[in-house]
């Protein structure tokens, strides 16, 4: 069996790290903007831009490890596309959620869910998609 080139895969990669530049760049404009070298300065809104950016950086590397597994070892495109869309809305929301407040918030909540859903769905599509060949 010929490999395929991870194409659904290498979109959310290029997605994904487009965002990462972005949360980054939000965090270098907080800290221009509330003059804040390092740390969150004791200042909440530092401290939002910062966990936006960290709970990315927590969350994203092993939903996409595990969409490229995912891929490269066939498992249906449908199902993929379909997660694919899950994973990307669930961590613009939990973006949000968290860029709005540290507090609790729907946006956080329904993103963190969502990206909850999304690594258990996979991981039992993976473990359909090994056990059925």
């Amino acid at each position: 069996m010929a490999l395929q080139m991870p194409m659904i895969s290498a979109v959310l990669v290029v997605y994904f790290s487009l965002m990462g530049v972005l949360l980054t760049g939000l965090v270098i404009a907080k800290r221009i903007r509330l003059k804040v070298a390092n740390g969150d300065g004791g200042k909440p809104e530092m401290n939002q831009a910062i966990r936006a950016h960290g709970n990315f950086c927590e969350q994203t590397p092993l939903a996409l490890i595990e969409f490229i597994v995912a891929e490269v070892i066939g498992c249906p495109t449908l199902a993929l596309q379909i997660l694919a869309c899950l994973l990307v809305f669930a961590r613009v929301l939990a973006a949000w959620g968290i860029s709005k407040t540290l507090g609790v918030s729907k946006q956080r909540f329904l993103g963190s869910l969502m990206t909850s859903v999304y690594n258990v769905s996979l991981a039992l599509v993976i473990l359909y998609s090994l056990l059925s060949r």
